[in-house]
């Protein structure tokens, strides 16, 4: 409601209908898209060429005795299977989850091998695969692929944290496959689920801060579900779990956090208020104006998320916006200015310490 009586300051134009307010070009999320599709093809060009030669799979891909068989069914799913409507991803399809959690329900060990070339664990190719190719499923797709990475920790939790050989555990293939698509999707769902469930696990094993987490804000796509949407869910999880916060976030190449958000909510506010030729009282065009408003609240709260001390940091303090604001070297004065424009009345307000928002500005208490 604030948003509607003060206007942000632009920092950039937008002339589509979307908010790509990104510096990074839309083919570098795009190839930051293949380049997570491409290390599960790597791996499934050099599994073909095992299986060709000696491989016991070669004849039976699914004998569970196999100490690979989970991981080789899983690489196996960026490959097509054919329906009578025509061929299809393996990854897209339910049949394939529901396979892979019987595998591993059938011999539970299975879960724990360790591919001797890439060191990576059948826990990694689930959680890079299921990240990058769940976008264009059914919810009941993501449900099935939730539960079988639930049966995966279960059956060797130690997965969580175990390194690959590029010092990568799963959640680095949750995030990686996050660019992969456009929209909010039923992926997100998985997404969510999985992140929830690692970092549960082991929330000490992922660095969730600089310029990973620009990244991943960076993918985060135009969120028109009415506030609060999955996107700020989703940040939300990291900060809860993960210890994300703008406070200990440093700033990748000039450009912040919190810089790179508060663009998207200039264009999306922007966009809220678009007049179009002719009727503008038409069903599209009010449609287009209240995605865009429900897009630029849920992105300021996921702003105002990110302004909040960590919970270590905060110790019982008051968790007052405006002084969070002063305090975040990263916020920027055009972010920082719309923020005290839209509570003023938080301007006189003291923290549990006794200071205004103009002591942390003075540099009082040495921030």
């Amino acid at each position: 409601q604030k948003a509607e009586h003060h206007r942000p300051t632009s920092t950039a134009k937008d002339s589509t209908m979307g908010c790509n307010q990104s510096k990074a070009t839309e083919a570098a999320i795009h190839s930051k898209a293949a380049t997570t599709s491409n290390n599960v093809t790597t791996a499934s060009v050099s599994l073909k060429s095992k299986r060709s030669s000696s491989s016991p799979l070669a004849e039976n891909p699914h004998q569970t005795h196999h100490s690979a068989a989970l991981y080789h069914h899983l690489l196996s799913g960026l490959t097509s299977t054919s329906f009578k409507a025509g061929s299809v991803v393996k990854a897209h399809t339910e049949s394939f989850w529901e396979e892979a959690k019987q595998i591993c329900s059938s011999d539970p060990a299975l879960a724990s091998y360790i591919d001797p070339s890439t060191q990576g664990t059948p826990l990694h190719v689930a959680c890079s695969l299921g990240a990058a190719q769940l976008n264009a499923c059914a919810a009941s797709t993501s449900t099935v692929a939730m539960a079988f990475i639930e049966a995966l920790v279960e059956a060797f939790p130690e997965a969580v944290s175990h390194r690959d050989k590029h010092h990568h555990v799963p959640l680095d293939g949750i995030f990686a496959g996050i660019c992969a698509g456009k929209g909010i999707s039923d992926a997100f769902f998985f997404r969510t689920q999985a992140v929830k469930l690692l970092l549960e696990h082991d929330a000490c094993s992922f660095s969730l801060r600089g310029d990973l987490l620009y990244k991943i804000i960076e993918s985060l796509p135009d969120d028109v579900k009415a506030p609060l949407g999955p996107t700020v869910e989703f940040i939300n999880l990291l900060l809860e779990k993960g210890g994300v916060s703008a406070q200990t976030v440093t700033d990748p190449k000039d450009d912040g956090v919190l810089a790179l958000l508060y663009r998207r909510f200039v264009q999306q506010f922007d966009q809220s208020e678009r007049f179009f030729d002719g009727d503008n009282s038409r069903e599209e065009v009010v449609q287009h104006r209240q995605n865009f408003k429900n897009s630029a609240v849920n992105t300021f709260n996921i702003i105002e998320l990110l302004l909040r001390r960590c919970k270590r940091e905060r110790d019982g303090e008051n968790d007052l916006l405006v002084h969070n604001a002063v305090r975040a070297v990263s916020c920027p004065p055009d972010l920082l200015r719309y923020i005290v424009e839209t509570n003023l009345e938080a301007v006189s307000e003291t923290d549990s310490k006794g200071n205004l928002p103009l002591h942390y500005a003075a540099g009082y208490d040495d921030i």
